[in-house]
């Protein structure tokens, strides 16, 4: 029985960066150090061949070559690391040298074993806390919730470094913090932007580098804000790249026949419009009325300006 998708993708995860400590290397040779065949190491190539970061075009595909059967990668993009052990993997390495000394080693392969335990035992320390449980869900650990919730009972603003999923560009933004919030297993606060004037909403995990602001945001601005809105709207099921650049609104989606009926909150509805005409296919708005008459008479003289 040939190797499941997920395992394949283990395997692929583990040979980019084996790959660039060893450029050059033959097809055969990482067949034989990952116990694998020839022809499955191919098949696996041919996958790492066509991954990449959004954006999806050539320009972000893995650089690869296999030439006369040899093995180079030139961008790994963001894969240049060895996996983590998982905690289930350091409890079984752990286990496993546990038996290996209880059967009697030498004192050279006792100091081995010794200094790979230790390794392992702080290697799990790290993974037992890398998560914590918020209800039913699993979040991962943020080093900068206390610091986003400081801000916010102190009434201060952050100046943060801001990883987008969309365009995978940092930019940096003072913000000024309203609310911490758990949504799809994720942190997320709410808050004021200085940059585009409107009350935005930040992944934790996103942020690269968060610190008080010396400056403070204009009152007067930070409270002339829009109130959220919930608008549903049916939108393609090819799509899905939407909804995962814009998954800090997505409350929920479930396929509705050939589309996917979505429900967003929203401070900004001009933003929403624009972001729904950008989208590649049938497009409508279902609710509330105003809005859905709106966007559908945006959508008529859009496609009018092609007549």
């Amino acid at each position: 029985m040939g190797a499941s998708a997920i395992e394949k993708t283990a395997q692929a995860l583990d040979l980019i960066p084996y790959i660039l400590e060893h450029p050059g290397v033959s097809i055969e040779e990482l067949a034989d150090s990952f116990e694998s065949t020839p022809s499955d190491i191919s098949e696996i190539l041919s996958i790492i061949f066509m991954c990449g970061l959004p954006g999806y075009t050539h320009l972000e595909l893995i650089d690869l070559s296999t030439e006369h059967g040899f093995v180079s990668i030139m961008d790994p993009q963001n894969l240049d690391k060895p996996r983590r052990l998982t905690k289930v993997e350091v409890v079984s390495i752990l286990l496993g040298l546990q038996n290996l000394v209880s059967q009697g080693v030498s004192a050279e392969v006792a100091k081995i074993v010794d200094s790979v335990s230790k390794k392992m035992t702080d290697l799990l320390g790290d993974i037992a806390t890398l998560e914590i449980i918020e209800g039913e869900q699993k979040i991962p650990r943020s080093e900068w919730k206390d610091l986003v919730e400081i801000a916010i009972t102190d009434g201060k603003a952050l100046d943060i470094e801001y990883l987008s999923l969309s365009n995978e560009k940092i930019s940096i933004r003072t913000i000024s913090p309203k609310k911490l919030y758990i949504r799809a297993s994720n942190y997320y606060v709410e808050a004021y932007c200085d940059s585009s004037k409107e009350i935005r909403h930040f992944r934790l995990d996103r942020m690269r580098t968060v610190n008080i602001s010396p400056r403070s945001i204009s009152t007067s601005d930070s409270t002339n804000t829009s109130r959220s809105a919930v608008i549903e709207a049916l939108i393609p099921k090819s799509a899905l790249y939407f909804l995962e650049t814009n998954e800090e609104i997505v409350m929920n989606s479930e396929i509705f026949g050939d589309q996917l009926r979505v429900s967003l909150e929203v401070t900004n509805e001009q933003w929403l419009f624009r972001a729904l005409t950008s989208i590649n296919g049938s497009v409508t708005i279902t609710s509330p009325e105003t809005l859905k008459a709106e966007f559908a008479d945006l959508s008529r003289r859009t496609l009018d300006n092609y007549a």
